[in-house]
């Protein structure tokens, strides 16, 4: 007879193992982020963003800075839109 693992027993082992994975991922995406603010060839705001977003799928506090952060942007968008296109 066969025993089996407690159920998520094995979603918590992979989700455990990719974390340094993870993180490392991100800190290259930072790295190439900050080399292309410095570089104008490099675009560097979509590699931070892209370190953020995986961060934020492993570490809650990391979860709560992209969500205050993606309002604050939505909110920046519309004060933008509103001011080219007065009513």
């Amino acid at each position: 007879m066969r025993v089996l693992p407690p159920k998520g027993a094995y979603d918590r082992l992979r989700k455990h193992l990719s974390t340094p994975f993870v993180v490392i991922g991100a800190l290259l995406c930072f790295i190439i982020g900050i080399i292309g603010i410095i570089l104008p060839v490099l675009p560097g705001i979509p590699f931070i963003i892209a370190g953020l977003v995986l961060l934020s799928s492993r570490f809650e506090r990391v979860k709560k800075w992209e969500i205050y952060f993606r309002k604050k942007l939505k909110d920046g968008y519309k004060r933008v839109y509103k001011s080219r296109n007065p009513k």
